[in-house]
């Protein structure tokens, strides 16, 4: 009986269907009293092929400004995952977010927020063969 290592995830283990993971957006302490923007799409985040072929995971921290109609105009990297390949393809990630905008006194206003983007490091999983 020979065994097999998979990369992967998932049960398909296949680089285009492992995406990253959207933590919790903060807003900062000097924020005030405001109803927070709320995410209404993922966008279109994906596990960069260099970094899944490569087996680098990472966690980045970015600093999106989120306008008062819910788009993303402008991403920051405010924490490195220690690779150019995750932080450069979450801040262009990051622009396709979209958001229920925050609100202030009922009204809709730009925001500064942070975003954690995990991309899991790829497991290996040992399958049997017969």
């Amino acid at each position: 009986m020979a065994a097999t290592v998979l990369t992967g995830l998932l049960v398909s283990g296949c680089a285009d269907t492992i995406n990253p993971v959207l933590g919790r957006l903060s807003l900062g302490r000097d924020a005030g009293p405001l109803k927070p923007p709320v995410r209404v799409d993922q966008g279109r985040f994906a596990y960069p092929e260099e970094a899944w072929e490569d087996r680098v995971g990472g966690t980045v921290w970015l600093r999106l400004h989120i306008t008062a109609v819910g788009r993303v105009d402008s991403v920051t990297v405010l924490e490195s995952s220690g690779n150019a390949t995750l932080d450069s393809a979450a801040r262009a990630d990051g622009l396709s977010l979209r958001f229920a905008p925050a609100e202030s006194g009922g009204e809709p206003v730009a925001v500064w927020a942070h975003l954690e983007v995990i991309y899991p490091l790829p497991q290996e999983v040992i399958v049997d063969e017969p």
